[in-house]
């Protein structure tokens, strides 16, 4: 009998101990986390995420995936987080965020980040409430800023623009370039890639037009190709504006102005705990990068110097 009782005073304390590792958020979470594919603004995104996770002290299994920019792949990915179960579904980038949506049921939270317009995309009906078990971060860009912004260093009287047609947020971003444009009395060339491939060739077209500045928006496709755009541009000694703070350091474009990446991957990590903690995700809010300590300005002097440009801050 006294062994029968040291036996079961030993289960207790092991379940009791269990229950209080579960109530301290010490369960190790299935996250799965999708990018559309790998660039330094979305792997900055995963990792601001798991960052934030990691100093909140929830303890996460992550299934990182990446569809290498293929739509038939990210739906895969959603296929396959299903199939795990996983407690949280991230999707980096607007179309690793509708495979989710369109792959998962409707009981898996799914966290979207790097999302220019969310309600534009088919993620949510509002930005505020939705009914739909999703939300997350957008990266809507000030797109009014930073051709102001390219303005202010050489005044344009045209511009060049590539982006992936088959991109609702790079679609959504070509819209408000255009208004952005046609308001300052600036020329808009725009032409479209539907893959990585094409980037070059569409940035050869813009030089032979003869644009005074190409402009990069958070297209991911052309963000891919960086080095092809600025390679090109820099023969014609023509600059290049990105929308991409994060991926545009080093890669020879003069100027950028946006989102920060990080920052945006922590905020993504902070509605991850929230729904972990029990919220449900429609009742969460979109979170939208607007105060300038979200936005980060880079601007390259060596660049700058080889296209005789400066940056004065007002």
């Amino acid at each position: 009998m006294r062994i029968f009782a040291v036996l079961l005073s030993a289960l207790f304390i092991f379940t009791a101990a269990c229950t209080k590792k579960e109530e301290t958020g010490e369960k190790a979470y299935k996250i799965g986390v999708a990018k559309i594919t790998a660039h330094p603004a979305l792997d900055a995104v995963e990792k601001g995420l798991m960052d934030e996770l990691a100093e909140r002290g929830i303890k996460a299994e992550y299934d990182l995936q990446s569809a290498n920019n293929e739509f038939a792949t990210a739906a895969s990915i959603a296929a396959r987080f299903k199939a795990e179960k996983v407690d949280v579904a991230v999707g980096i980038a607007t179309p690793a965020a509708q495979a989710l949506l369109n792959g998962l049921d409707k009981q898996t939270p799914i966290v979207f980040s790097a999302v220019t317009d969310p309600v534009s995309a088919g993620l949510r009906q509002s930005n505020f409430k939705d009914a739909a078990n999703i939300t997350g971060v957008s990266d809507m860009t000030p797109v009014k800023e930073q051709i102001e912004l390219m303005n202010r260093i050489k005044p344009l009287k045209s511009i060049g623009h590539l982006y992936n047609s088959g991109e609702a947020n790079s679609l959504e971003l070509y819209k408000i370039l255009f208004e952005v444009c046609d308001n300052m009395n600036i020329k808009l060339v725009a032409t479209t890639v539907t893959n990585t491939s094409e980037v070059k060739q569409a940035a050869e077209f813009l030089v032979r037009e003869k644009v005074d500045a190409i402009y990069v928006s958070t297209d991911n496709a052309v963000v891919a190709a960086m080095q092809s755009v600025t390679s090109t541009a820099e023969k014609a000694g023509i600059p290049v504006v990105s929308a991409d703070p994060v991926s545009a350091e080093g890669s020879g474009a003069l100027v950028a102005y946006g989102v920060d990446y990080y920052t945006a991957g922590r905020q993504t990590g902070i509605i991850i705990a929230e729904i972990l903690g029990g919220k449900f995700a429609g009742d969460i809010p979109v979170k939208y990068m607007l105060t300038k300590d979200e936005l980060t300005l880079y601007f390259d002097k060596s660049v700058g110097e080889k296209l005789n440009l400066e940056l004065k801050i007002e």
